[in-house]
């Protein structure tokens, strides 16, 4: 094979565009995928191509390829083209002069081109990430510092604030998963999370069994949570497990916990946790709903406050817990994306 032909079909697998452009009659041509790329035909006039370029990107372009000419510099540029049919994409570029007159003008010019919208769209996605973990991961620290100090104040039990911060650390963590995956695999950096992966990713670590027969989720309508609504809804979720796990049915009780959400008309999502217990609890300190005074409820009314959420119950009884909220949620959205 010849090298010529080597190099196009290495072109080819590249997705690479070739162009060529004769600088002394001002004609640009352009192979099939230059013209695909940019939408339109060649020979054409290089200002023909220069209204295509993005406005913001332009002036940087314009010094990129006269730098090539004036300093026999490698043209290396990335920038945005506004096509023709509406759609705005990234490309790269790479190219030189290879032919100059007896004075040093520039004749020839010949690059490649490539499409690295998928790339920006990516790396604008971990741009948005690191500002969003960076912003949580302050308010974790802040969030966290209360909890010491609150649990200084109220815990006697120093093993139940143990467990209870670690759980609340681990909701931090396990929030903060979710919230990555969000920013760097949905299309948009705004898309919602599902409101079904939250609740089974939380109780899955709590009970290391995604099909416990104790537990029973139903969720009413597909709904999802915004991104900023993902921390506090896992705390909720970790503190209401936690109580379980050292209360209820999640530990040595028996029982189930029926977890329901459903759709209000008015397009909140209605949250029930539900426990029921197969006989009478035995100790009376163990009927107490999540106490607004000590830390567990300090994380409740945070979280909640977080959320825009309201309360509608918080209620322990011998033979069961039951905890309402009802927040904001997305309705219209694609749960295949999620």
């Amino acid at each position: 094979m010849e090298i010529r032909e080597c190099a196009a079909l290495a072109l080819e697998a590249g997705q690479m565009a070739v162009f060529a452009w004769h600088i002394p009659t001002d004609t640009v041509i352009g192979d099939p995928m230059f013209c695909r790329l940019f939408q339109v035909e060649t020979p054409l006039a290089s200002e023909d191509v220069f209204k295509l370029i993005h406005p913001e990107d332009l002036a940087g372009l314009r010094q990129a390829i006269r730098r090539t000419h004036d300093l026999d510099e490698d043209y290396d540029a990335t920038f945005r083209v506004d096509r023709a049919d509406g759609s705005t994409i990234w490309i790269g570029g790479r190219g030189r002069v290879i032919e100059r007159g007896n004075d040093g003008a520039p004749l020839r010019m010949v690059g490649v081109n490539w499409d690295m919208t998928r790339s920006k769209e990516q790396e604008e996605r971990v741009s948005h990430l690191v500002r969003e973990m960076n912003h949580r991961v302050n308010n974790s620290f802040a969030l966290m510092k209360a909890m010491l100090y609150l649990g200084g104040e109220t815990y006697s039990d120093v093993s139940d604030f143990v467990d209870t911060l670690s759980a609340q650390i681990h909701a931090l963590s396990t929030a903060n998963l979710l919230v990555a995956d969000v920013f760097l695999h949905q299309p948009t950096a705004s898309q919602h999370i599902g409101l079904e992966t939250v609740v089974r990713k939380v109780l899955h670590d709590l009970t290391q069994d995604a099909d416990d027969p104790r537990i029973e989720i139903e969720i009413g309508r597909t709904m999802a949570v915004k991104p900023q609504d993902i921390t506090p809804l896992t705390m909720i979720l970790y503190e209401l497990a936690t109580n379980a796990a050292k209360n209820s049915i999640l530990g040595e009780a028996d029982g189930t916990l029926e977890v329901i959400v459903a759709s209000l008309e008015s397009g909140r999502a209605y949250v029930q946790w539900i426990e029921r217990l197969d006989r009478p609890r035995e100790r009376s300190e163990d009927q107490a709903a999540l106490n607004e005074g000590a830390l567990d409820g300090f994380i409740l009314e945070h979280c909640l406050a977080k959320m825009n959420a309201t309360l509608v119950q918080n209620e322990a009884t011998a033979t069961g817990f039951s905890f309402i909220f009802e927040f904001d949620a997305e309705t219209s959205f694609s749960p295949d994306a999620l």
